[in-house]
């Protein structure tokens, strides 16, 4: 009977998300809220709910409402890294830095190697000009992803926004090295030539 149970829960979950996502998809936003209220009517203890409500209030620009729909999704199921993200990327959109920040180093006391994680708290601690702190989790994402481009990415940007072209040429250098199609590569480079043109 257990078992039945549960079947007809993830059906029921499944159905849902799934026409609200279709929804979603065609803009039809409406319509998403919609299936989505009803599915967390149906099973308010479902974080899944919280969170797709949350992606729609986010495309319509309720960000505020978004945060309070992932507070809820994160407080039934606070060992989801993804969930945790996802507030973190919707508290920094609020403007709610302090509270972004805390998100991401949740996400990644929970999953050590979830990258965008390192990605957005750099990009906050450039905002922050915490150069100190930004230099920490670029050294600890390097360490866990020595061939990811977008990590490198991050780290050219952070040189070139600390260092200047000086700093930024040998990171790019790298960052060709490692993932030579990276389609950051081209702003980079005017990037540096901008910054050397006073110089020449």
């Amino acid at each position: 009977m257990k078992q039945d149970v549960t079947i007809g829960r993830q059906t029921i979950i499944n159905e849902y998300l799934s026409a609200g996502n279709a929804a979603l998809e065609a803009g039809n936003h409406e319509r998403a809220v919609e299936l989505f209220t009803q599915l967390i009517k149906q099973l308010p203890d479902e974080a899944l709910g919280y969170a797709a409500m949350a992606s729609v209030q986010t495309a319509m620009g309720q960000v505020q409402d978004a945060v309070v729909s992932l507070r809820y999704a994160v407080e039934l199921m606070p060992e989801e890294a993804g969930m945790q993200h996802h507030l973190g990327v919707a508290l920094l959109q609020m403007g709610n830095e302090k509270e972004a920040e805390m998100a991401f180093r949740e996400v990644l006391s929970i999953e050590p190697r979830y990258t965008d994680a390192y990605l957005n708290l750099v990009e906050l601690y450039l905002k922050q000009s915490r150069h100190g702190d930004a230099v920490e989790i670029l050294e600890q994402a390097v360490q866990r992803f020595p061939e990811n481009g977008d990590v490198f990415a991050a780290f050219v940007k952070f040189k070139l926004a600390v260092d200047g072209a000086e700093g930024g040429r040998p990171a790019l250098e790298q960052l060709r090295t490692i993932d030579p199609e990276h389609p950051d590569i081209p702003s980079f480079e005017d990037t540096i030539r901008e910054l050397e043109e006073p110089n020449s």
